[in-house]
């Protein structure tokens, strides 16, 4: 049977002592590290967290920004077709104008060139009248 004697008790100090030693030595330590390592983990992943909610806050404002920017573009687009257009009917309108004048002048020349065709005929055919009148009448005619 088991005899209780000073081996016991040297035994029990020599266990309690060892305990105390290795969780000195061993189990403190390794707490340590784990205690650390979880925090390691922990802030990492706060700082993963943080960085996400940055990504997620920098990409709404880029969309925003983008969506803005199509807008204005858009306007921008608008107005400068509506000016295009506008310029467009002010060039045709001038383009018009002058094409009128142009055909105005031309009309006037042409009329000028009839008049001066008439006033040489007129001559001519006096001429020609007084030639033939005087072929039939075989004298000079005035």
């Amino acid at each position: 049977m088991v005899e209780l004697n000073s081996t016991l008790f040297i035994q029990i100090v020599n266990f309690i002592f060892l305990i105390f030693i290795l969780n000195q030595l061993l189990y403190k330590p390794i707490i340590r590290v784990v205690n650390e390592r979880k925090q390691l983990v922990s802030d990492a992943q706060e700082e993963a967290n943080r960085l996400g909610q940055s990504v997620e806050q920098k990409t709404a404002e880029y969309e925003e920004k983008l969506k803005y920017a199509q807008k204005e573009s858009a306007v921008v687009r608008e107005q400068l077709k509506n000016e295009g257009s506008e310029q467009a009917k002010a060039i045709m309108q001038e383009a018009t104008r002058e094409v009128a004048g142009i055909v105005d002048e031309f009309k006037g020349k042409i009329a000028d060139e009839q008049e001066k065709a008439r006033q040489v005929l007129r001559k001519k055919t006096q001429k020609i009248a007084a030639e033939i009148s005087e072929k039939i009448l075989g004298r000079t005619v005035q």
